[in-house]
């Protein structure tokens, strides 16, 4: 039954099923990252995210497709996808899921399109789990309890004091001063 729903492959020809997936590839990532922006995580309907959530399951499926049959670059390529990912500046862990979670829908398209549909199901599902588990008051307290230990409000920020200034960055200063002040006169 499920063969018939979603076969391995939509097409015998290689190219013509690379053309039906790569559309598929974006479509499923972009309802990753809107199904995620409804949870309350709205940088994810910006611009740029929503492309990149379009790019990387199809870069990832048209990689895929390419080193399939040679072992030795689909190793070299997952040294280069680790690089990449100790070079781009992340800024949460869940953003690295995000991103880690495009690409694998794009390696699983290339692979069975039946393990991308399963995994974007599993994906768009958890924005929706939370939010149903968020109308239980247990959950919502203890979640509200985690987030004021870990995380810093803005009435209890931290003050930085400013550093202390060398000698060589109070000359500077004084040039500048000194400059302004002939610029004045």
């Amino acid at each position: 039954m499920i063969n018939i729903l979603l076969p391995r492959e939509l097409h015998a020809d290689p190219l013509i099923n690379l053309l039906y997936l790569i559309p598929l590839g974006a479509l499923l990532g972009i309802a990753i990252s809107l199904s995620h922006s409804f949870s309350g995580n709205i940088w994810l309907r910006q611009r740029n995210y929503m492309m990149l959530s379009m790019i990387l399951p199809v870069v990832a499926l048209v990689i895929t497709k390419a080193i399939s049959s040679n072992i030795f670059l689909s190793l070299g390529m997952i040294g280069a996808l680790s690089i990449i990912r100790y070079r781009a500046p992340i800024k949460s862990p869940y953003e690295l899921g995000l991103l880690f979670s495009f690409i694998t829908i794009g390696i699983s398209l290339g692979v069975d399109i039946r393990y991308a549909f399963l995994l974007t199901f599993f994906l768009i599902s958890i924005p929706f789990l939370f939010y149903l588990l968020d109308r239980f008051p247990v959950f919502r307290s203890y979640w509200e309890q985690n987030k004021k230990k870990g995380q810093l409000s803005v009435k209890n920020k931290p003050k930085f004091s400013k550093p202390a200034k060398d000698k060589d960055h109070k000359k500077i200063e004084e040039k500048k001063k000194r400059i302004n002040t002939k610029g004045n006169a």
